[in-house]
């Protein structure tokens, strides 16, 4: 496969992360069509070939949907169990998590203070020492919690800072009408010209109806 550059950063930095004995904790961000599954993807190969053991974490509702593992209730025993049944067949964790900007602050500090407390690498560092790899759009939906009443953001967090961002910003999909997806980033980036806005009532069609679950 041809990378882009910024992909192929990511698997560099990631690959010099898993040499440190205080592992790597890195978050990969990008709109759609950037190339995240794919260096996800290789990540997982790689890791294989380095005796690690990919641990993928998604949401619960993402994780039911796509076979992905859920999100742990970050029960710290449950944690001990499943790193000392990747242990005995000789390999290291590493952990991939899914959907970032759906995670929670409060669940990522929970499964830092979880593998903290499993003790088997470095309690004294943020995810017990372990490696984390985050993979997300921000642009996209946020965390969900009806018991509160605003948004626990992942990056209000203090174990978030522990993560090294690489942004994902050269689109590897090929699209007809660049044009057209380029607008479409200006505008999930909240950058609206009166240009865009006539290009859009140009291709508007008041005569046709829309849904009527249609978003206003």
């Amino acid at each position: 496969m041809q990378w882009t550059d910024d992909q192929r950063k990511v698997l560099e930095v990631v690959q010099d992360g898993l040499l440190s004995p205080d592992g790597c904790r890195i978050l990969v961000t990008g709109a759609a069509g950037t190339g995240k599954s794919a260096v996800l993807k290789e990540l997982c190969r790689i890791a294989k070939n380095k005796r690690l053991e990919p641990i993928r974490l998604a949401p619960s509702g993402v994780a039911a949907m796509s076979g992905r593992q859920g999100f742990p209730n970050c029960n710290s025993y449950a944690i001990r169990e499943q790193l000392m049944a990747i242990e005995e067949q000789g390999l290291k964790p590493m952990f991939l998590i899914d959907e970032a900007s759906m995670i929670s602050g409060t669940m990522l500090t929970a499964l830092s203070s979880a593998l903290q407390e499993t003790g088997k690498v470095n309690n004294g560092v943020a995810f017990g020492g372990h490696s984390v790899i985050m993979f997300g759009d921000f642009g996209q939906l946020g965390p969900i919690n009806k018991a509160i009443e605003t948004t626990d953001w992942v990056w209000k967090s203090d174990v978030y800072r522990s993560f090294q961002r690489l942004d994902l910003l050269q689109a590897c999909r090929q699209s007809g009408d660049s044009g057209f997806k380029l607008m479409l980033d200006h505008i999930r980036s909240g950058e609206v010209s009166a240009a865009m806005v006539s290009v859009f009532l140009e291709i508007y069609d008041a005569s046709k109806q829309a849904p009527e679950d249609a978003v206003h």
